[in-house]
């Protein structure tokens, strides 16, 4: 509460105000210069080359210097202007508060005296002038000097309390900047840096970062937020919460990698020295059920860990083609080690290439078979650069981001679909925000039940892509092509004469019903089981919908060969049907050359003979 006076109000001269924020502001512009000079004098950030002060800890260091600087100025230059502001309109206030109070004294003239503290201020009438205390009777003129003294008393009180009310507000916004006061980053060198770090980058951003757990900020307002920060703090952001960053559609390609690689390299020297204290455990133990269970728990540990480092193998040096022609590096935009595994991996920077493609794999599709679902992610990038218009670029993405049937009895089940559709989805929201220039040729290509998937995905939440292609599909979900969300003309199928999934249409289904369900299944292969048999009556349907190589669905189709020869076993019509569901990338085969013409903007290329 103001304890501001009428004589303080009388008698302060206010534009004293003026130059005391002149002065503080001086001080501002020094300290500022001062700190933005600092970077320079810290001769171990500002001198030492990448070679000599290299890797998380000089990024981190960097960033941190770069951070505070960023604070301290950013919060000076805001303080200063809205201290300023407040200064110059308290001074204009308390200007007209006192010029107020000077013309009421004015008014009051030398028969009525001011007095009184807070909050009793009041004039009186001087003795002087007033009636002789003998007199029996008050006369009018009195009364009239009375009556004049309560009513000035009363605009008086009024004057005074507007006054400390504006005194009051002053000091409560003065209060608030000092209780907004930013917090500063912890300082290098302290034990648990690095934790510090990432702890107050996410208090920094607590909100932003509520809405992403929430669900309410899509990747496209993720870009936005990540843009609006400085080279230095996404930095730091990138070195320090990885598990932030790493999953996060709507972060550019780049920053994704490095923070999903840290990540990696975390997590499987974490599953080491897991599997060596089990080990020493189990040197140790009886051998008994504990023992089994010792023996059962880290050979679990030791495929998750395999497949982990296999992962972390077959990206570490980028993609060079058989014959030369073509490199690429890899980039890891996400991956997970729960279940059967999961992989985001991309053979060039989607980014900035011009044509981009994600391939979605199927039934089996799993960690540990990263490396032949990556052997299709790179022929597709080969054949783009051999297929593709002279000068274009091409980035080849595998998409492993959900859960996959793990068998051919279980792919007829739609759910595994449903449940990858909001992160595929959302998947192709992130490549479209973090689209550098033109925007690129964006297409989905979905194998055996990874159709499925993209399909439902794009019936349920909508996939923002110009093409979309389905091969060896059991069906997409949809009756027709138009039920896709994108043009009908830019849908294309393709389904080979050998492929089993075509047994599916077949009328004549006698052949199929004895099949063993599990007797189908491959890497990211076969989508159907021995009930399909029953479930078909109408060629055109399929497991999942409408065949979408069928006149009826309404698409285009396009040419792919049975590649493959007695592989594998199966009942009539041949021995091939299995193996040939997944040979759509079997060198030579047709399907290859017509899918890059398609990623690549060649329809008119694109043959169906």
């Amino acid at each position: 509460m103001s304890k501001l006076t009428w004589q303080t109000l009388r008698d302060t001269d206010f534009s004293g105000m003026s130059d005391t924020v002149a002065l503080w502001q001086s001080y501002i512009e020094y300290a500022t210069t001062t700190i933005v000079d600092l970077p320079e004098e810290i001769k171990l950030l500002s001198e030492a080359g990448e070679e000599d002060f290299s890797g998380p800890v000089a990024e981190a260091s960097r960033g941190y210097v770069a951070e505070v600087v960023d604070v301290f100025e950013e919060d000076l230059a805001e303080r200063a202007t809205r201290i300023q502001t407040l200064l110059d309109e308290a001074k204009g206030a308390f200007e007209t508060q006192q010029s107020a109070l000077n013309d009421l004294f004015s008014e009051a003239g030398g028969d009525l005296l001011p007095e009184g503290g807070i909050g009793e201020e009041r004039f009186k009438v001087l003795r002087s002038f007033a009636s002789d205390h003998h007199q029996a009777e008050v006369t009018d003129e009195q009364q009239t000097l009375y009556d004049r003294a309560e009513a000035l008393s009363t605009e008086f009180k009024t004057i005074m309390t507007d006054t400390r009310r504006i005194d009051d507000d002053l000091a409560a916004e003065l209060d608030k900047l000092d209780d907004s006061a930013p917090a500063m980053p912890p300082v290098v060198g302290e034990p648990g840096f690095a934790e510090r770090n990432g702890e107050y980058l996410r208090e920094k951003h607590q909100d932003f970062l509520e809405k992403i757990d929430d669900g309410e900020a899509g990747p496209a307002e993720v870009t936005e937020w990540w843009d609006s920060m400085s080279e230095e703090e996404r930095a730091l952001f990138v070195a320090t919460a990885p598990d932030l960053v790493g999953p996060l559609d709507g972060i550019p390609t780049e920053d994704r990698d490095t923070a999903n690689r840290d990540l990696l390299d975390e997590e499987i020297t974490d599953l080491d020295a897991q599997i060596a204290r089990m080990e020493s455990e189990l040197e140790n133990t009886p051998r008994d059920g504990r023992y089994i269970d010792l023996e059962e728990e880290i050979e679990a540990l030791r495929e998750q860990r395999d497949s982990l480092d296999n992962l972390n193998n077959q990206i570490a040096e980028p993609f060079t083609s058989e014959d030369g022609s073509v490199s690429a590096s890899y980039y890891l935009l996400g991956y997970s080690s729960e279940a059967d595994g999961q992989a985001i991996v991309s053979v060039g920077n989607p980014d900035t290439a011009d044509n981009v493609n994600v391939y979605v794999p199927g039934t089996g599709g799993n960690l540990a078979d990263v490396n032949g679902l990556l052997s299709r992610t790179e022929s597709t990038y080969a054949d783009a650069y051999q297929f593709g218009p002279a000068g274009s670029t091409t980035a080849s993405v595998l998409w492993l981001g959900y859960d996959a049937p793990d068998n051919v009895a279980l792919a007829t089940d739609p759910s595994y679909a449903e449940n990858a559709a909001s992160s595929l989805s959302s998947f192709t929201e992130g490549l479209r925000s973090t689209d550098q220039g033109a925007e690129s040729n964006l297409t989905m290509t979905g194998h055996s039940y990874g159709s499925t998937t993209v399909g439902v995905a794009a019936r349920d939440e909508g996939l923002d892509v110009d093409n979309m292609i389905f091969v060896g599909s059991p069906g997409v979900g949809v009756d027709t092509a138009a039920d896709l969300g994108i043009d009908p003309d830019n849908v294309w199928a393709s389904r080979n004469e050998e492929d089993v999934i075509g047994q599916a249409t077949d009328t004549n289904t006698h052949t199929l019903a004895g099949a063993a369900a599990g007797s189908w299944a491959g890497p990211g292969g076969a989508v159907v089981g021995g009930a399909i048999g029953y479930l078909t009556a109408d060629k055109d349907e399929m497991i999942h919908g409408t065949d979408p190589t069928a006149d009826s669905f309404g698409g285009n189709t396009f040419a792919s060969d049975a590649t493959r020869d007695n592989t594998g076993e199966w009942y009539e019509p041949g021995a091939d049907a299995v193996s040939n569901h997944s040979a759509y990338w079997d060198e030579g085969n047709a399907a290859r050359e017509n899918m890059a013409y398609i990623i690549t903007g060649q329809r008119d290329e694109v043959s169906n003979e």
